[in-house]
């Protein structure tokens, strides 16, 4: 089976403006423990823009196209290599695809 989980950025967000690791860190155990049961488990994940803003210590969001895509290009390196190193604890490989709504 497959499942899809759907993380958004005010969970992967922590209240002291960084990302959430030991949130992911837990899920990624979960998610571990699915997958060995024969499940293919995919990930659309929010928050690269949250973690670039606050990582900037932009405290009010954005509007404007340019400024998003500027938080996300900082953020989107912070929030995989924070996936990579959760799943790399049980030697599992992660990947990314990014989607906008074009190509939907």
């Amino acid at each position: 089976m497959r499942i899809v989980v759907k993380i958004g950025t005010s969970t992967l967000v922590a209240k002291d403006s960084a990302l959430n690791r030991k949130y992911i860190y837990d899920l990624v155990s979960e998610l571990v423990a699915i997958q060995k049961e024969n499940h293919e488990i995919l990930i659309v994940s929010s928050g690269d823009g949250g973690a670039g803003r606050l990582c900037l210590g932009a405290n009010v969001k954005s509007k404007t196209l340019r400024d998003k895509q500027a938080f996300a290009a900082i953020g989107q390196p912070l929030l995989m290599n924070t996936y990579s190193a959760a799943f790399a604890k049980y030697d599992k490989t992660v990947a990314q695809i990014l989607l906008t709504r074009d190509l939907l």
